[in-house]
């Protein structure tokens, strides 16, 4: 008789052996070591089942499934090409501002030198095979003013352009792109570390002019800078908008306009940036008349941006005159901006 139940001795389920076909959980093979030499077993170890793919030869051949059965048709590898979604194709187009282009949502501008890039920037062609240089407002407080919709900024082709505070010339090579061959960009800062990439990254661009000198001592450089037709400052010091308002006296010709891209923590990191914005237009419009105004979050924290002419200028179609009685200038209504 059986140990558990009336079957035989020589029964051949008998002999603690098994007792059916299925194999029992002990006769798996034993578990391959991993080259750490531990008891832990390998991510892709199946136990008892034959080798389905690893690192060396074993990986099963193309047309068998698991069991062997031949016409099986695997399944894609996870590392071939993926299939790229497609949700429209984007094209250049040109912007309302010249010079400026639009790729889907970013802004571009010709590239100058195909092919080289100035600060990691992206690249896009045209159906004409034009190379593009894809303009990043994360880095640049002219992108980030375009991108949040300013109104002009007076730069285009043929331009000259005075720019305060170039740095390694991120956006310097795209306002040289927009003015193009017939324009010329001086680019001035007072740090010779950057003036020094600056002129590697410019060195095929011919329209642009590096100069190393202070800028808030416009005598120092004004042998060597002629009239403009745009200001351009992006420095970060305790006067910026008086640097900004002589600079304008001793370079801007009638009719052009100033670009101030403003950073109230270096003007005052103990007020909210708010009140330094309206202290600043209130010192600005003293001598100038604001054009547009515009705060570059979520691009750049605590800037804003200012586009003003000096007074008796032409905006448009209208002309700017102040009263002998007030120092307010008389402007549209359509052009005076409301601070935020």
């Amino acid at each position: 008789q059986g140990r558990f139940n009336d079957r035989g001795n020589d029964h051949p389920s008998y002999n603690n052996s098994r007792q059916d076909n299925r194999p029992r959980f002990n006769d798996r093979p034993p578990a391959r070591h991993n080259d750490r030499g531990n008891d832990r077993p390998r991510f892709n170890d199946r136990g008892g089942r034959p080798p389905q793919g690893g690192r060396f030869n074993d990986r099963a051949p193309r047309n068998v499934d698991r069991s062997g059965n031949q016409g099986y048709e695997r399944k894609k590898s996870f590392n071939q090409e993926p299939q790229r979604r497609t949700y429209g194709k984007k094209e250049v187009t040109e912007f309302r501002l010249q010079g400026i282009f639009e790729y889907g949502n970013d802004f571009c501008t010709p590239n100058a030198v195909p092919g080289q890039s100035v600060y990691g920037e992206r690249f896009c062609k045209d159906a004409k095979g034009v190379e593009y240089r894809i303009w990043d407002p994360k880095r640049s407080k002219l992108g980030a003013a375009l991108k949040k919709g300013v109104s002009q900024i007076g730069i285009k082709p043929g331009s000259t352009v005075l720019y305060l505070g170039c740095s390694t010339g991120t956006t310097v090579s795209h306002v040289g792109e927009i003015v193009g061959k017939d324009g010329k960009v001086y680019a001035l800062d007072v740090a010779p570390r950057v003036l020094r990439d600056l002129l590697f990254s410019t060195a095929k661009r011919e329209n642009i002019y590096p100069l190393m000198a202070d800028a808030s001592k416009p005598a120092t450089f004004s042998h060597a800078v002629p009239q403009v037709d745009v200001v351009f400052m992006d420095i970060a010091q305790k006067d910026q908008v008086g640097i900004f308002l002589k600079s304008l006296k001793a370079f801007l010709k009638p009719g052009g306009f100033g670009l101030l891209s403003l950073k109230s923590r270096s003007v005052d990191i103990a007020k909210r940036p708010v009140q330094v914005f309206k202290e600043s237009r209130a010192a600005l419009e003293k001598e100038t008349v604001i054009v547009d105004y515009k705060e570059l979050d979520p691009y750049e924290i605590d800037h804003a941006f200012f586009v003003v002419k000096k007074k008796g200028d032409k905006v448009g179609e209208e002309k700017i005159s102040t009263d002998a009685s007030s120092s307010e200038p008389s402007l549209p209504e359509n052009l005076k901006p409301e601070l935020n």
